[in-house]
């Protein structure tokens, strides 16, 4: 992918990632993968060939997707197949961020994806138009930040409390434990997980055990000297046989059997 960091400002807290796969970055050869959940929520908009892309995948089937659409959380991996090399601009967001931009309660796309017509009727159709009638990549950048800059001046903005659990979660790669972040904030567990639900997308302890299985994978890719044992106690996991289990819960396969062959 073709990286571009140069996002309008305002809109760089809410985006972790903005790229461009096409003719120009990559050979247009078909490719698809499963993706391990990662904490983030997807903006796709097809330049070409609509994608596929999988409803589930414990049944995977498979649909076509529309031309720009916008993938939830999820709690297990999901595929993203590219079956013709389509050009494509993807954008992972934050929840929050998301949740700002798209105006909508973030549970509602857990587990799957929309329409972005969902969101924004015809305008997302006119973006989509410009995007492709626009060669120049800065160009559609620019384009993009215009139009979601208006969205996000006037979309909801996430409680400060539920911006708190978040954060946490993410700063300490989902080592806090629930009932800490309900004490932070001054509120009881039950009220807590159910706003942060509504406006990041999967319960709190949900995305804990996915923060907490990304960050194993990526000490296990970056330093794998140090051996399962010593990741898990790191990642927060009480041993190895914790680390295994969860990880095989999620992504369907243990840590030496994803590093051997990914998903």
């Amino acid at each position: 992918m073709c990286e571009n960091r140069h996002l309008h400002v305002a809109l760089r807290e809410h985006v972790h990632w903005i790229g461009y796969t096409g003719p120009l970055c990559v050979s247009s050869h078909q490719f698809s993968e499963w993706e391990l959940p990662e904490g983030t929520v997807t903006l796709i908009v097809s330049l070409g060939d609509p994608l596929r892309t999988p409803i589930s995948q414990e049944h995977q089937i498979i649909t076509a997707a529309p031309p720009s659409f916008v993938v939830g959380l999820h709690e297990r991996p999901h595929l993203s197949a590219n079956p013709h090399g389509t050009a494509l601009i993807r954008m992972d967001m934050t929840p929050l961020g998301a949740y700002s931009l798209l105006g909508v309660p973030m549970r509602e796309l857990a587990n799957t994806f929309l329409d972005l017509e969902v969101f924004f009727g015809f305008a997302a159709r006119q973006l989509v138009d410009r995007l492709r009638e626009t060669s120049d990549w800065s160009a559609q950048v620019r384009l993009l930040s215009a139009f979601l800059l208006e969205r996000l001046e006037n979309g909801p903005v996430a409680d400060r409390n539920i911006g708190h659990a978040w954060r946490e979660l993410r700063r300490t790669g989902g080592r806090r434990a629930v009932a800490d972040l309900a004490d932070d904030v001054g509120w009881n567990r039950r009220h807590l997980t159910r706003r942060f639900t509504e406006q990041v997308g999967l319960p709190p302890k949900t995305l804990a055990r996915i923060l907490r299985m990304q960050r194993a994978l990526d000490l296990l890719k970056e330093e794998p000297h140090l051996g399962q044992t010593r990741v898990a106690a790191d990642a927060g996991f009480s041993d190895q046989a914790h680390l295994i289990r969860e990880f095989r819960s999620i992504s369907g396969r243990t840590p030496t059997q994803f590093l051997r062959k990914p998903l």
